[in-house]
Order: structure tokens, then sequence, then C-alpha cells
């Protein structure tokens, strides 16, 4: 079979490929589209693009030829016609739709000892979501709970452009009963740490006191209402990020990443002495200097003591 042609600027979209009754998903975005292609080859059904990404998109192009998969050229008004919006910037990918996952007790438990995930409470704005799944990618996150959707949900595709690939990257579990959910993370042995305004406790406290170098889950509710009744009750502690403005809060995305800097950074300290572990006797120095050296007489041979004195 011949490899698809590509249409004149404005041609209409290529009919659907996928069987009937498979949702489909339109994906935009450059870096959104490409992560899809590289990371779920598999689900992707027809690729439009602007002719000045033909050079970037070759090696994809080549691949769906091979596939016998459609790939269009198009304008930039048959672009926004396919995309339903003008923030295509050039690329536009149909497939099969990406679906929030059931969380099972077995995958609460990946991850082992230096497991982190983040949970979010009624987070529903699809430009805060995206951006948090952005900062999980980046932080390589075990995975990420989306309070309110459900295992088998679509993934909202303005969320998958603001978050520029992420969401190809992280597990993203749908948790309708944040609760619940929080409570099968808790029995894997993951530490719950709510993140709150009126929390009790400083992060930076939490951090030192090693309440974080184990499995670990932050949670972080909505902007207006932050963390629900449940939500904060199904948590170890609430945690404050302290930050010394007059301004209490931050956006959630942004406090997500604040806060995953500070508990990595805590990681990546040198673990402390073992209890009854005992610093080396070095007078006068601090141990993290080492020992003393020894001063240019110390190394001189040292004379005998004088013998007794003869009269």
């Amino acid at each position: 079979m011949a490899a698809p042609s590509q249409a004149p600027p404005g041609a209409a979209p290529a009919a659907a490929t996928t069987a009937p009754g498979r949702a489909e998903q339109t994906v935009y975005g450059v870096k959104a589209a490409l992560a899809l292609l590289e990371h779920r080859p598999q689900d992707v059904r027809r690729i439009y693009h602007a002719s000045a990404l033909r050079g970037l998109l070759a090696p994809h192009l080549a691949w769906a030829a091979s596939r016998h998969l459609p790939y269009r050229e198009l304008d930039g008004d048959a672009l926004a016609k396919v995309a339903d919006g003008t923030h295509h910037e050039g690329l536009v990918v149909v497939a099969e739709a990406l679906r929030y996952r059931a969380l099972t007790p077995e995958l609460a438990r990946a991850g082992g000892p230096a497991a982190l995930w983040l949970a979010m409470d009624r987070v529903e704005n699809p430009h805060n979501l995206g951006a948090l799944l952005r900062t999980a990618a980046f932080f390589g996150l075990s995975g990420v709970l989306a309070g309110g959707a459900a295992a088998g949900d679509k993934v909202n595709a303005a969320v998958l452009r603001v978050s520029e690939g992420g969401a190809e990257l992280v597990p993203l579990f749908g948790a309708p009963d944040l609760p619940a959910a929080l409570r099968t993370l808790r029995e894997g042995r993951c530490r719950v740490l709510g993140l709150e305004t009126d929390g009790a406790l400083p992060l930076a406290a939490a951090i030192a006191d090693g309440l974080t170098s184990g499995p670990l889950a932050l949670v972080l509710g909505q902007e207006r209402d932050g963390l629900s009744t449940l939500a904060r009750s199904a948590c170890d502690a609430l945690c404050v990020l302290e930050g010394g403005g007059p301004l209490p809060s931050l956006n959630v995305s942004v406090a997500a990443a604040v806060a995953l800097t500070q508990v990595l950074a805590g990681r990546a300290r040198p673990t402390p002495l073992a209890a009854g572990a005992r610093a080396p006797d070095t007078p006068g120095r601090s141990a993290r200097h080492g020992p003393p050296r020894d001063r240019p007489q110390d190394r001189r041979p040292r004379r005998p003591p004088p013998g007794p004195r003869h009269r």
C-alpha cells in the first residue's frame, strides 16, 4: 500500500480509522503531541501539522507512513478546527484517549522506600492539573492521584497540553474517593502529609525530623477551600509551607513544586550520625574540617629527653 499522501493546505481532515465505540482524543501542542508520539505510538490514529514542522516531524511522519496511518499538512485555520482551539502550536494528533488508571494495593507499594506521590483534592482547573502533572514528571514521581476523577475517565485535552508531555510520563490514577485512596497508600507504608495554610507542622521541620525520608504522599487541595475535612482526616499530619512574606499561600502547582524541591533536597542531605555514634575526638576543631594537621615543628624528629644532670 502506498504511503499516505499529503493534502493541500486547508484540506478536510482524514476520516476516522478506529473501530466504532473506541473513544478518540485530540492532543495538541508540540510537546504534548510529541510525547504522545514517543510514548504511546500504538494509540496514534492521525497526525495533522503545519508546514513549518515538517522537518521536526520527519521521523514520525516516516513512521506513520510505514504503519499506513494518515497524516496531513494543514494551514492554521484548519488546524484550529481540528484542535477546536488556537493553542495547537502547529501540531495536532488524534489518538485513543488517555484515561485515568485504578489504584490497587500493589501499585500503591510501587517505588519502594523512595516512593513519592502527589494527591490532589478536588483540583479541577485543567491549567492547575496540567501544571501539576508537568511538575510531577519533572521530579520523576511514583504517581499522581486525581481526587474526583474515576478510573477509566478521559484525561482532559487541555490538561494534556498544559502538562507539556508530563501526562504521558507519570502514572495518573483516578480517585473518586480520595480519602480511601490515601488509606490505600498508607496501608502500603506510605506516609501521607497534607499541605495547608493552617498546618500545625512546618514542612521544613517535618523534613528535619525525617518524616519525609521514606515513602511519602503530599496532598494538596483546591485553590479556594484547600483540603476537605475528609481529606485532612486521612493525612498523618498537616504541614505548612513557610514563605515569610505577607501572602499566606501559593498557586497549587507552585506550592507542589516548592514542597517537592524541599523534600528531595532533604533526602539528598547526608544521613546524620547513627544514634550512639561518637564523633572523632578533635579538640579545638570541628569534625567537618577533619583531624588537625601536623604543624611543621610537629614533623621534626623529637630530641630524647635529657639524661640526669651530673654535678
